[in-house]
């Protein structure tokens, strides 16, 4: 069987990031390394979830960003490149006979 290296494809990475902040904790192994991140606890995780599937429901989006934030502290909101259609507010067309 031959093997052709044919170079990265669209979208492939060069690395797998696996730690959020960088850093690692050395240990005994010089290629292993212990990871320290940050987290909620679970109960305090389940309440958050709580509160953003409620505001989805209820389509209140400043308040789902909100928490998205508290869950993710490490996202940042970008602006909508394109918003959803705003519902006509002029008389409604009438069809002709």
């Amino acid at each position: 069987i031959a093997i052709v290296c044919t170079g990265l494809r669209p979208g492939e990475k060069l690395y797998e990031e696996l730690l959020i902040d960088g850093h690692g904790e050395a240990t005994a192994h010089p290629l292993i390394y212990r990871a320290r991140e940050p987290g909620l606890e679970a109960g305090r995780l389940q309440a958050l979830l709580s509160a953003l599937e409620a505001c989805i429901a209820h389509h209140d989006t400043d308040q789902a960003l909100s928490l998205l934030l508290q869950l993710v502290p490490e996202w940042q909101r970008q602006p909508l490149t394109n918003p959803r259609p705003q519902p006509a507010t002029g008389p409604s067309p009438t069809a002709s006979p």
